[in-house]
């Protein structure tokens, strides 16, 4: 009866033993699964910076598009401020009015259409400092204009009146001479310009068409003043 009763002690016991070894290794596997390695924490961190990264806007870059439609917004909010509705989608941004303003007097970048909206906009420009800037750069294309008109018209004179005689012939020589050196001069000079470079590079239409811009906006600048 007593090696009956030891057999099944001995039995329970070893079952005992085989189910918490069971626990042990389950809870072993669990713990093992849940728990993240280094390198996962890491990579967690790395994929979380991509993405705030990627939620971050890309800098504008201003397009003569995208400056029409800033303009096309502007006079649309404009025409509505006294309606009932105060709904607005224009905003005003420096980096386009400043792009506007540097670029006004070039037609590949600000076309008539956006000029003359241009010109609407600038009526209303808050701030004296920018107000005389853009009067200062006005009067500077358009004096340059005129010099370069003069100088143009005096080698025309001058080329006609070549071959009347040998000493007039000279005088004229000296005379293109003496014009040409001046040019080369100037140009040579303002090489580090770029805007100087480009106004050496466009035809005399274009000149001409930068001049008339210049007057607009002086006219405009005297007309505020008053």
């Amino acid at each position: 009866m007593s090696k009956s009763k030891s057999s099944s002690a001995r039995k329970k016991k070893q079952v005992s033993k085989h189910i918490l070894n069971s626990r042990d290794d389950d809870e072993t596997t669990t713990t093992t699964t849940t728990t993240p390695t280094g390198n996962d924490s890491a990579s967690t961190a790395t994929s979380s910076k991509k993405k705030r990264k990627s939620k971050k806007s890309k800098p504008n870059k201003n397009h003569p598009t995208e400056a029409f439609t800033y303009l096309t917004q502007w006079k649309a909010n404009k025409s509505n401020k006294n309606a009932s509705s105060k709904v607005s989608i224009w905003k005003f941004n420096k980096n386009t009015q400043s792009w506007l303003i540097r670029n006004m007097y070039e037609v590949d970048k600000v076309a008539k259409p956006s000029f003359l909206l241009l010109l609407e906009y600038l009526k209303g420009l808050e701030g004296e400092t920018t107000k005389e800037r853009i009067k200062a750069e006005a009067s500077r294309r358009a004096r340059r204009y005129k010099e370069y008109s003069k100088t143009s018209e005096n080698k025309d004179e001058e080329d006609g009146e070549e071959g009347n005689n040998d000493d007039d012939e000279n005088n004229n020589n000296d005379n293109n001479n003496n014009t040409t050196s001046t040019t080369t001069t100037k140009t040579t000079s303002s090489d580090d310009n770029e805007e100087e470079v480009r106004w050496g590079k466009i035809d005399d239409n274009e000149k001409r068409k930068e001049y008339k811009r210049a007057r607009k906006i002086l006219d405009l600048m005297k007309e505020s003043e008053n």
